[in-house]
Order: structure tokens, then sequence, then C-alpha cells
């Protein structure tokens, strides 16, 4: 039994250890990323296609490293030595690194898809959800975001809360049958989406809705919940708005 006890005590510590390795990566990915931004807004000199490969590197280091973990996590040599004390503890930890998959797929999506995004004319709305609303996207839109493009530079950032955007909503648009059980409004609005576990779906309704509020058209739509952006912000730091307020993982 004392044995039993050590070489769990010795696996746990592995994986702990491998877990902050792979947060590692991840912050120096995201790093990398916000390298990038800084670049394209011309605060900062450097080699985009370097910071991407580099973010690229980092974010496939840590996916690795947490199906590892993963695979461990569920194999029978080590759950079968988990003392019965620290069984929800374990529990907890594979909670925690299938959230940081996600995030590290998340962020791998944005790295590949950035170098395209810059390299053009156009708008691209980036949605805030709410994760604790359980919908198929993920959450309940809260703030929308629109990144403004002129070849490949940022030239403007506007951002609203979805309840404002909502208010400018002229006509009375009928709920989707599947949903007037779930929404208590008599018309559907931004707020009212994002209930399909289809992304791309959820993506078109975010751009037909926005068009409908502001009259601005989007190229594309990057979604991110709550818990997403604040572990973005701890590792960069508050951003500031071009209405100069400024937005951390404290608030």
């Amino acid at each position: 039994l004392h044995f039993l006890n050590f070489k769990f005590g010795e696996d746990a510590l592995g994986i702990i250890t491998q877990g902050t390795r792979a947060v590692s990566f991840w912050i120096d990915g995201i790093k990398d990323l916000s390298l990038s931004m800084q670049v394209l807004s011309g605060s900062k000199e450097g080699n985009l296609q370097e910071i991407y490969s580099s973010a690229n590197a980092n974010f496939d280091s840590a996916g690795t490293i947490l199906s590892s973990i993963d695979n461990q996590l569920s194999d029978p040599n080590f759950t079968n030595n988990i003392p019965s004390q620290l069984k929800g503890r374990v529990e907890d930890l594979g909670a925690r690194v299938e959230y940081y998959q996600k995030l590290v797929e998340s962020s791998k999506d944005l790295a590949r898809i950035l170098p395209g995004i810059f390299n053009q004319n156009a708008n691209y709305l980036i949605v805030l959800v709410d994760n604790d609303y359980l919908r198929g996207g993920g959450g309940k839109p809260q703030a929308v975001a629109l990144i403004s493009l002129n070849k490949g530079l940022l030239r403007e950032i506007k951002v609203d809360s979805v309840d404002a955007l909502d208010k400018n909503l002229k006509e009375n648009i009928e709920i989707p049958q599947n949903l007037k059980k779930d929404l208590p409004n008599s018309s559907w609005k931004m707020a009212d989406t994002n209930f399909e576990a289809d992304n791309p779906l959820n993506a078109k309704l975010f751009q037909w809705f926005y068009q409908k509020e502001t009259g601005d058209k989007s190229a594309g739509v990057l979604t991110l919940d709550k818990n997403g952006l604040n572990e973005i912000l701890k590792v960069v730091g508050p951003i500031i708005l071009p209405s100069k307020k400024q937005i951390s993982s404290e608030n």
C-alpha cells in the first residue's frame, strides 16, 4: 500500500510539472500574439512571420503536453492508485486540463487566422460571451468589438455592449420556434443568439444582427468567452480602448 501511494505521488508530481510547462508554453504563445498586434498597430517593430511561427510552435507544444496529461489521467495504471481522499482533486485537475486544452485550441485557431485577416481591408467582429449561461455556442453574448483594418493595419476598434446594440434594432424579428420556450422576449435580438452547437451558424447570426443594428458589415467573427479573456488579460495586461476605457482581468 505504501508503495502504491508513493507511486501515485510520483506520477501526480510529474503531471503537475508537465502541466506547468504546458501553461508556460501557452503563455509564451499569447505573448507572441500580443506582440504581433503591437507590430500591426505600429507601436513596435518585428517580423510578423517569425512571431506567428513562434506562437504556433508554443501552442503546439502546449497542446501536445496537455494531450499526454489527459491520456495519463485516464490510464488505469494511474487511476487505480488514486487514494480515495484525493479522487475529487484529481477530477478537478482533469477538468482544468480539459479547460486549457480548449483554450489552447482557440489560441491555435487565432494564430492560424490572424495572418490572413491582417493582410486585407475588412471589418471583423470579436464577440465576448458569458459562459456562466449554458448555451450551445458557449455562452450568452455580452459585448462586441468591431475591428477595422486598412491595408493590414489596425485602423479602429469599436466596442459596444450587446444590450446597447439591441436597442438600435428597429424591427420586430420573430423568435425561431425552437427557442420560444427558452426566451421570454417578444422579439429576437442578438442577446438571444448563440444557442446552436454549430459555431459557423452562430457567427452568421452575430454578423446579421450586427449589420441590422449598426449598418456595419463584417468579414468574419471570433468568439471568446469571459474566462478565456481573463486568462489572456492576465498574460498580456490591460487593454486600453480608443475611448480610454481600460479592460483588465479585474473588470
